[in-house]
């Protein structure tokens, strides 16, 4: 009985000394450093689920602007993540005018009602002009509508935090000053829209 019991303890021994010994292989060999590995990739899994979900924030929302602008004039256009209204002066402001009119502050509340659900970006107001005039009333002007229309989003519940604004006046166009249709294409306000910070 003594030397079975002997047998058992030298059995276990044995077993316990080769669990040891192939648990430091499994160390020399870097199995162990298997997991940090697992988590790693993990991360990155994390990481590219979040671009597509960022991604998937963008579509929505650009689909639901051209839902909401696709019977007024404001164009929608989109660069990668970043989304750009563009609302021409003859459906937003009078000539010389920072005084928005009726039907454009419709239009700007159905922009609320978008940003208002994607509320995750921010929101950049810029004001353009022709270069007809004087420089410094350009200026002026284009500052001007840039803060009517950001007011006008603020006050309908739009987070100030979110929104900025000013003028470029004539420095920006995006078509020759040297025909009508060229000028009205540049008197114009742009919003925008910047993705979520990750």
């Amino acid at each position: 009985m003594r030397q079975l019991q002997g047998l058992v303890r030298v059995g276990g021994t044995i077993i316990f000394l080769g669990i040891g010994l192939v648990g430091c292989q499994k160390l020399v060999d870097g199995d162990w450093f298997k997991e940090p590995l697992t988590n790693q990739n993990t991360m990155n899994k994390t990481d590219q689920s979040y671009s597509t979900n960022s991604t998937f924030y963008i579509d929505r929302q650009e689909e639901s602007f051209r839902q909401a602008l696709g019977k007024t004039k404001v164009s929608v256009t989109r660069d990668l993540d970043h989304l750009m209204l563009v609302m021409p002066e003859d459906a937003s402001f009078a000539v010389n005018s920072a005084h928005i009119r009726e039907e454009f502050g419709k239009v700007l509340d159905a922009i609320v009602v978008v940003l208002a659900e994607f509320n995750q970006n921010t929101v950049e107001i810029i004001g353009h002009t022709d270069n007809t005039g004087d420089y410094q009333f350009n200026q002026r002007l284009s500052r001007e509508r840039a803060r009517e229309v950001a007011y006008h989003l603020t006050q309908r519940g739009i987070s100030t935090s979110r929104v900025t604004f000013y003028g470029m006046g004539p420095d920006n166009p995006v078509a020759s000053n040297d025909t009508l249709s060229g000028r009205m294409m540049n008197r114009r306000v742009e919003i925008n829209i910047k993705p979520p910070s990750p």
